[in-house]
């Protein structure tokens, strides 16, 4: 008997961490991680200007099993520019910015918008200016400086100011 009761007691207790371990995996967790924002495909003539968001939070739930093998890494927000044209806007964030594992459920994502200035870029010629820095030693002079070549053609964002000074 005491054979018999030790096989009984054996397949209960594996009977019973089988169950322990489909369970805990199968229960629902939440998580918050802090992914990258990337932005991609603007026309070919267009440039962001100015401050972009560059991280957003997103609050995720799944499985523990699917948040557990969830690679953070390989997460991002991708923005995709092709069809914003320019100037100041808000683009909204939504989950086809975001490539998720299929078990793995969007439940909120901070912030839930990027604002974003995009400008047209034009071709400019730019003169080269100088800079010198320093003092030369003793009682030596510059006499002449020669910059070659003179101007510098430049992609540049298109302003409506036509008197900004850009030089480089």
């Amino acid at each position: 008997w005491t054979v018999a009761l030790e096989i009984c007691f054996s397949v209960s207790l594996a009977v019973f961490l089988w169950f322990t371990i489909v369970f805990l995996q199968g229960e629902v967790l939440e998580k918050i991680i802090t992914v990258p924002v990337t932005y991609s495909a603007s026309a070919p003539n267009m440039i962001l200007v100015g401050d972009q968001q560059t991280e957003a939070r997103l609050h995720l739930q799944g499985s523990k099993s699917d948040l557990l093998v969830l690679d953070t890494g390989q997460l991002s927000v991708k923005i995709d520019l092709s069809k914003a044209g320019p100037g100041k806007q808000t683009l909204p964030i939504t989950l086809e910015n975001i490539k998720l594992p299929k078990d793995v459920r969007l439940i909120e994502v901070i912030p839930s918008s990027v604002s974003l200035n995009l400008a047209e870029i034009e071709l400019q010629e730019i003169p080269v200016t100088p800079q010198l820095v320093g003092k030369l030693p003793g009682a030596r002079k510059i006499l002449s400086v020669e910059i070659n070549p003179a101007k510098l053609k430049v992609f540049v964002p298109k302003t409506r100011e036509k008197d900004r000074v850009v030089s480089v």
